[in-house]
């Protein structure tokens, strides 16, 4: 076994010998092939159980809503404002609106839809 510098390259190992392990022996699952093999070698287990953690996301630059009533609100009126000024229709429009990056955060409060006290408000 060779002996990895990163964790993609532990993971890579680790399945590779996993595969070849589940080869010779077929009544082996890939769970319990993958654990044969990390505990067969302590250098490549310590690697993989090491692996960085991602880094959190910066939402500084994306706008934000609290309640799925703002997102919605803040969405439409993005859409109202492309579809007029491109002269497009208001679904294509918001669709648009949806997937661009800035509004990231908006439509996924949108898409997790209202909370039980906003449907019961509305």
């Amino acid at each position: 076994m060779t002996t990895p510098k990163t964790f993609m390259q532990a993971g890579i190992d680790v399945d590779t010998f996993a595969r070849v392990k589940m080869q010779k022996d077929p009544s082996l699952t890939y769970s319990e092939a993958v654990k044969a093999v990390l505990e067969g070698n302590e250098h490549l287990a310590r690697v993989y159980k090491n692996r960085p953690e991602p880094e959190p996301e910066d939402t500084s630059k994306y706008t934000q809503a609290r309640t799925y009533i703002e997102a919605h609100d803040s969405l439409m009126e993005q859409a109202e404002e492309l579809s007029l000024r491109l002269g497009i229709d208001g679904t294509l429009a918001f669709k648009r609106v949806l997937t661009l990056d800035r509004n990231r955060l908006l439509a996924r409060k949108y898409l997790s839809g209202p909370s039980k006290r906003e449907r019961q408000g509305r």
